[in-house]
């Protein structure tokens, strides 16, 4: 999926202010527009990343620019704020969901962000399987760290 593909215009902005690690365009694009931390993107295809939540761009998985800003780990911690001050219904399944986006990403592990971004998820409420997922894609420090926090 590309950018281009993303036919909701607010959530493409979100999206590509994720990927630019504009987080005062994505806190002003979230303050105005609650619904992007509720709702998923109406993107039907099959796969894993059918109908993505906002949260999961974070992780690059599937990879779309084969990069992440290197304040990936405070634009996430916006959305999760952002979410929890909305009282989103499904936190839990989109921060499960996105802990093993990243523990199975090979860009977070390549920009250097995924151990921080694991520890983000996990502080925040992230309650993922294991780390068998992890090493299945050789993310050998993220299956470490998985292990280490008790996962």
């Amino acid at each position: 999926m590309n950018n281009s593909e993303i036919t909701d215009t607010l959530f493409r902005e979100a999206v590509e202010a994720i990927d630019a690690g504009n987080i005062v365009l994505l806190e002003n694009l979230l303050m105005e527009n609650p619904r992007l931390v509720h709702d998923h993107l109406d993107y039907p295809v099959d796969g894993y990343f059918r109908n993505p939540y906002l949260l999961w761009f974070v992780a690059d998985n599937p990879i779309r620019h084969e990069k992440l800003p290197s304040n990936i780990v405070e634009v996430t911690r916006l959305i999760i704020q952002f979410a929890k001050r909305e009282s989103v219904s499904n936190l839990q399944y989109q921060l499960d969901y996105a802990l093993g986006l990243v523990a199975t990403g090979r860009i977070p592990r390549e920009c250097g962000v995924q151990i921080g971004l694991i520890d983000l998820l996990i502080d925040e409420g992230a309650k993922p399987g294991g780390g068998a997922g992890a090493i299945a894609h050789g993310n050998l420090a993220a299956a470490e760290r998985l292990i280490e926090l008790g996962c």
